[in-house]
């Protein structure tokens, strides 16, 4: 959990992407394990052979995405800390396979109605290096256009 005493070295990104979707189908890609397994991944060809959600305050996910090129799988998992469907969504983030000392983070993701659908304003606050912010940037931009690609049927 980020410590908020240590605020000094609290960074954070945000991206904005609008999906032709409603805020209830945007919200349930990212709770429902079966719609996870679907679309997440950081860029084409990963899996997702593991999706777990325990969709509670409190309540657990581990997300495990597998590179086309590698058959080690990247695992994140995290806590649920806001659950408001389908307006927001409050959850840690922890990179379990990553060797050296774990980075946690802050993810909250809104998720707002526009004409023309869903806009998905996701926040990633984190601890650390600031250089990590761009690594993480790439990540979300990836997922977030996956999940695009998915819910206009072609993914």
């Amino acid at each position: 959990m980020i410590d908020p005493k240590n605020r000094s070295e609290l960074h954070s990104i945000e991206l904005r992407r609008v999906y032709p979707a409603a805020p209830e189908r945007v919200f349930a890609a990212w709770t429902q394990p079966e719609l996870l397994k679907r679309w997440w991944g950081v860029a084409e060809g990963y899996t997702t052979p593991l999706a777990e959600v325990d969709l509670q305050v409190g309540g657990w996910y581990r997300l495990g995405m597998l590179p086309p090129d590698r058959d080690d799988m990247i695992v994140i998992s995290g806590e649920y800390r806001v659950i408001e469907p389908p307006e927001r969504l409050v959850f840690s983030w922890e990179i379990e396979s990553k060797r050296g000392p774990p980075v946690i983070s802050t993810i909250t993701l809104r998720f707002l109605k526009r004409d023309a659908g869903t806009e998905l304003v996701l926040t990633h606050e984190f601890e650390g290096p600031k250089e990590m912010g761009a690594s993480f940037k790439t990540g979300w931009e990836g997922m977030t256009a996956r999940l695009g690609r998915w819910i206009a049927g072609a993914g």
